[in-house]
């Protein structure tokens, strides 16, 4: 049976561009205005967890492996040239990277150990969060989330921690004033980020959650990606009132696929190549990813004696 061989997406916030990874190594680049693909090469990637990031820019790719070593650890490269521009190969056990939304910073989540802050430029560790096993930050403002195991802790206006209702975050989101997060088997909550008061929260069915989130300057609502794993692994995707939170399901996904939000494309696109407009749902056509033969799920055909 042939497939997508493109296992993991990350995209630009700035630029309509993202990174397509195979399973282990190859990672390639694509302008979605023009559906080309820019570049292709090899990195340190190994699928697991989200290893690989893009700038707000498009300009660099940062990837990981599990291991540490010459083949491994962290590495950022020229998203065009595929040049490696720096590498860490002395960091290992990495579970996530993303780029800071100023693209100063890569920040590095490890499997044991604090996360650590790396120099977009160098690579240099400029800071470790002893405690946190994620951050995401405001590209509106200075405001930003620390992921910790106690609760989330909100640096904004005023700082101030939002208590767990669930065994692991999934996702979070910031607009110009409040912040979005949603959590494994349990809520999506909204909360001001002057006021530290929750504004709204959804509740998914049972056997839901959303897996990823992105604000959408354009209405200002919240959008978001519905798993419902008790469903043959079906994917919705929702949008979420600003105001109130009140879910509206804009069309059903049609691959139980790895999804990734377009910001700068007002998108969002599964691994088998397809784009969809965020506000319609309207398929906007499809990229053309590498193919891989994988076996068929139903096995061999059965011939009756």
């Amino acid at each position: 049976m042939l497939g997508s061989a493109i296992f993991e997406l990350a995209a630009a916030q700035r630029v309509p561009r993202i990174a397509a990874a195979t399973p282990k190594r190859t990672v390639q680049i694509w302008d979605l205005t023009a559906s080309q693909r820019i570049s292709q090469f090899e990195t340190v990637f190994y699928f697991g967890g989200r290893r690989i990031a893009l700038s707000p820019d498009g300009d660099r790719c940062a990837a990981a492996e599990w291991n540490k070593g010459r083949h491994g650890g962290v590495a950022c490269y020229d998203a065009v040239t595929g040049n490696v521009l720096w590498q860490r190969s002395d960091i290992r056990h990495t579970q996530a990277v993303r780029f800071s939304a100023s693209g100063e910073h890569v920040y590095c989540r490890l499997n044991e150990g604090p996360l650590q802050q790396l120099n977009a430029a160098t690579g240099e560790t400029t800071q470790k969060f002893r405690g946190a096993f994620g951050i995401t930050d405001s590209p509106y403002s200075t405001d930003r989330l620390l992921e910790k195991s106690a609760g989330f802790l909100v640096q904004a206006a005023r700082e101030f921690v939002i208590p767990r209702e669930s065994f692991a975050p999934l996702d979070a989101a910031f607009s110009p004033d409040a912040l979005c997060l949603s959590e494994g088997g349990g809520p999506v909550r909204c909360f001001d980020c002057h006021t530290a008061h929750e504004r709204w929260r959804y509740q998914p069915p049972p056997g839901c959650h959303i897996t990823r989130l992105v604000y959408r300057p354009a209405d200002g609502n919240f959008y978001g990606v519905e798993l419902r794993y008790q469903e043959a692994s079906s994917h919705h995707l929702i949008r979420c009132h600003a105001h109130t939170g009140q879910p509206e399901t804009v069309r059903l996904l049609p691959s139980p696929s790895n999804m990734a939000f377009v910001p700068a494309g007002d998108l969002v696109l599964d691994t088998q190549g397809e784009m969809f407009d965020l506000a319609t749902g309207k398929s906007l056509g499809r990229l053309e990813f590498p193919q891989r033969e994988y076996p068929d799920p139903k096995g061999p055909a059965h011939i009756p004696s």
